[in-house]
């Protein structure tokens, strides 16, 4: 997912980034760094010249169909099944009448926005995520602008009904600086907030820098697939190991439910560490959990490591864990989003596994 969750620092919604928004047309041009009005148009149906309304279940197909066009277009790998978008508009605190808006032209959509809250506000802000995408064919006419105006308008208002003592904090994914997602938002008045890096490793090109073979001991630590069973204690190792990153939130027990229940869950290929002397609770001191979106792709969603546990290089080992688990199960490549600038050093815990950069985005912000 590259783009989902925001490299997921708020895994536990649905996808949080923009696919390709497109940059809007030459007639606004300078003009996106002031809100366009009091109002919200978006309410009576329009945006300039573009119809929006809302999302409805038979719109899966379609939109399935555009999001998996743009993840070869724009490269972000971010391919959805109907199944996937169903799931994700099950997601709690997302209604898909409410908070979903698409743009059809001749009966053809072209274009969709999403707006989601994060699950809690953190030092006096509540983030809004405002993700989506255009139609190449469709881009640079405004429908862009037009989306992201409409979930600029109500993801603060949302955010004031769910959150009125906390401030509104825009989030949005640009893609790399020059990309049109990227110049769109900045005509809106976005600013780079974060770069994320997704990196890779190839199987049938990796092999094991412990130089571990399979009936070797070596420096084994308690390690256990990361069963539903669990879940619970993982959440809470989770909210502790990530309060210090950037732009996370914590995850509340649903939301958690939600993250862990999807159907690309791989828990045969999640690993936690535990301490067998505490509390089954708070036993958890790292952990790492995966998902399969495409056949023989496996995405590591979220790595994590509790503070008490830090320096003992428990993520290194659990990830290479499971690179070499995947590879043992035919998989083809491990994919993982690591924020650039992560206090942890992750960076250097992925490049020791074998990790490799793919691609740059930024994720991008405006209040």
């Amino acid at each position: 997912m590259t783009e989902r969750d925001m490299k997921e620092q708020d895994m536990t919604g649905p996808d949080a980034h923009a696919q390709d928004l497109g940059a809007q047309d030459s007639s606004s041009q300078g003009a996106g760094a002031q809100d366009p009005g009091e109002h919200d148009p978006g309410r009576q149906g329009t945006m300039g010249a573009h119809a929006l309304r809302p999302a409805t279940l038979e719109d899966a197909e379609a939109l399935a169909e555009l999001a998996t066009l743009l993840a070869v277009v724009d490269d972000t790998d971010e391919k959805q099944t109907v199944e996937d978008l169903l799931e994700e508009w099950e997601t709690p605190g997302l209604e898909r009448e409410r908070d979903i808006r698409v743009v059809e032209v001749e009966g053809t959509l072209i274009g969709w926005v999403t707006v989601y809250l994060s699950g809690a506000p953190r030092d006096g802000e509540i983030r809004v995520h405002v993700s989506g995408g255009v139609h190449p064919e469709y881009r640079k006419r405004g429908v862009g602008t037009a989306l992201v105006t409409w979930g600029m308008f109500h993801g603060r208002g949302l955010a004031q009904e769910k959150f009125p003592e906390s401030t509104p904090a825009l989030e949005a994914w640009g893609r790399e600086e020059d990309s049109d997602s990227a110049e769109l938002l900045s005509n809106l008045g976005f600013e780079a907030a974060r770069w994320f890096t997704d990196m890779r490793v190839v199987l049938d090109e990796w092999s094991d820098p412990s130089g571990r073979t399979e009936d070797d001991p070596r420096g084994r630590i308690p390690a256990f697939s990361g069963s539903n069973n669990d879940s619970e204690a993982v959440r809470l190792a989770h909210n502790e190991a990530f309060r210090d990153h950037w732009g996370s939130s914590e995850s509340t027990r649903e939301r958690w439910e939600s993250f862990r229940s999807r159907r690309v869950n791989r828990s045969e290929l999640s690993r936690i560490a535990v301490d067998p002397a505490l509390d089954p609770l708070d036993a958890v001191d790292a952990y790492i959990l995966s998902e399969e979106w495409e056949p023989g792709e496996l995405y590591v969603a979220l790595v994590g490591t509790r503070r008490r546990a830090r320096g003992r290089h428990l993520a290194t080992e659990l990830l290479a864990d499971v690179v070499r688990a995947a590879k043992r199960a035919g998989m083809d490549r491990v994919d993982l989003g690591v924020d650039a600038a992560s206090p942890t050093g992750a960076n250097g815990v992925y490049e020791r596994v074998g990790f490799k950069p793919v691609r740059i985005g930024v994720s991008m912000k405006r209040y």
